[in-house]
C-alpha cells in the first residue's frame, strides 16, 4: 500500500516567479489548499499563496530601501460621491499640506499600497531625487468590477467630484497621472482620455478585451461594454495633446496580445507609449517588480 504521498515533475516554467495554490478533492468536495511543502508565501487580495521563485531572481533594491513613512490623510467626501467610493492622499514627510506637489490618482490604491509598497517606491524616488514631491491618492471602489469595465458613470465621477475634491484640498503643480492594473489599467487609460487635466497613465496588465484578442472573456457581465471602449481606443484619431502612457504586462499573460495592440493603437493616434513586458503574470508583486522605470519616466515627463 502506498502512502497517499504524490510528486510530479514539471519543466521549469517561463517566468522568474508565480503564485499558486491546489485544488484537492476531498470524497464529494473540492478544496483549495497551499502547498504545504513550501513555506514561502505571499499575501494577496484573496489571502495568502504559496510562491515558485526562479533561482536568481531578486525584488527590485527599493523594496529594502529605508524611507520616511509619510502621512495618510482619509478623506470624508463633502461632494456627493457615491458609496462605493473611498478615498486616502498620502503625502511625503516633509510636504504641508499648502505646498503644491504633483498628484498620481490610483486605482485600487489601498492593494497597491499594501501588496505592491507603492508609497515606499514613491518615498524613495522623491528622496533620491528621481521625481518631485507627489502625492498619492489611494482610491477603492467597493463595486469594483461594475466601476472598472468601463461605466460611464464612474468615469464621470472619477473625472468629475472625485478630482475636484482632490484640487480643492490640495494644491496641485502640474497635470495628474493615473495608475492602474488589471481592469484598473483599462479605467486609468479611459480616465486620461476623457479628462484634460490628465496627461498620464501607467496602466499594468490592462484589460483591454477585444474580439480578437479575447474571446475567452465573453463571459464576463461587462464584456461588451469593454471591447466597444477598446475598439474605440483602436479607432483613434491623431491628437493634438499627447498622453504619456507607461504599460506593462507579463509576456505569458493572457492580456499581453491585448496590450500589444491598444498601445499600438495609442501610439498611432500619436500618445507617448512605453510598452514592457515582464517574466511575471497577473500579480501584485509583478506589478510591483515593473513599476520601475515605467513609473518615474511617466511622472518626470508629465511634470
Amino acid at each position: 500500500m502506498g502512502t497517499g504521498d504524490w510528486e510530479i515533475s514539471l519543466p521549469r516554467p517561463p517566468v522568474d516567479r508565480f503564485e499558486y495554490r491546489f485544488e484537492v478533492t476531498r470524497g464529494h468536495r473540492v478544496v483549495t489548499v497551499l502547498d504545504p511543502a513550501n513555506a514561502d508565501l505571499v499575501d494577496t487580495p484573496d489571502g495568502h499563496r504559496s510562491v515558485w521563485r526562479a533561482p536568481g531572481y531578486r525584488p527590485p533594491a527599493w523594496t529594502s530601501a529605508e524611507v520616511a513613512p509619510g502621512r495618510y490623510d482619509p478623506m470624508p467626501a463633502t461632494r456627493p460621491f457615491t458609496a462605493s467610493v473611498e478615498l486616502t492622499v498620502w503625502s511625503p514627510a516633509g510636504l504641508v499640506a499648502s505646498e503644491p506637489a504633483g498628484l498620481l490618482l490610483v486605482l485600487d490604491g489601498p492593494d497597491y499600497d499594501r501588496y505592491a509598497s507603492l508609497t515606499r517606491l514613491c518615498a524613495h524616488l522623491i528622496a533620491e531625487g528621481h521625481v518631485p514631491p507627489v502625492r498619492l491618492a489611494l482610491l477603492s471602489a467597493t463595486r469594483r468590477e461594475e466601476s472598472y469595465a468601463g461605466s460611464h458613470a464612474f468615469l464621470q465621477e472619477l473625472t468629475g467630484p472625485v478630482l475636484q475634491e482632490l484640487d480643492d484640498r490640495f494644491p496641485r503643480s502640474g497635470p495628474v497621472t493615473v495608475l492602474g492594473a488589471s481592469l484598473g489599467g483599462l479605467t486609468a487609460v479611459l480616465a486620461a482620455l476623457t479628462d484634460p487635466r490628465i496627461s498620464g497613465a501607467v496602466a499594468q496588465s490592462g484589460s483591454f478585451f477585444h474580439a480578437s484578442t479575447d474571446p475567452g472573456e465573453r463571459t464576463f457581465r461587462h464584456y461588451d461594454r469593454i471591447a466597444a471602449h477598446v475598439a474605440a481606443i483602436r479607432d483613434l484619431p491623431r491628437t493634438g495633446s499627447p498622453l504619456v502612457v507607461g504599460m506593462t504586462c507579463g509576456e505569458r499573460e493572457e492580456n499581453a496580445p491585448n496590450n500589444r495592440r491598444v498601445a499600438a493603437a495609442l501610439r498611432r493616434a500619436g500618445h507617448r507609449v512605453a510598452h514592457h513586458e515582464v517574466p511575471d503574470l497577473h500579480t501584485f508583486i509583478g506589478w510591483r517588480d515593473a513599476l520601475e522605470p515605467v513609473l518615474t519616466d511617466v511622472l518626470s515627463t508629465t511634470w
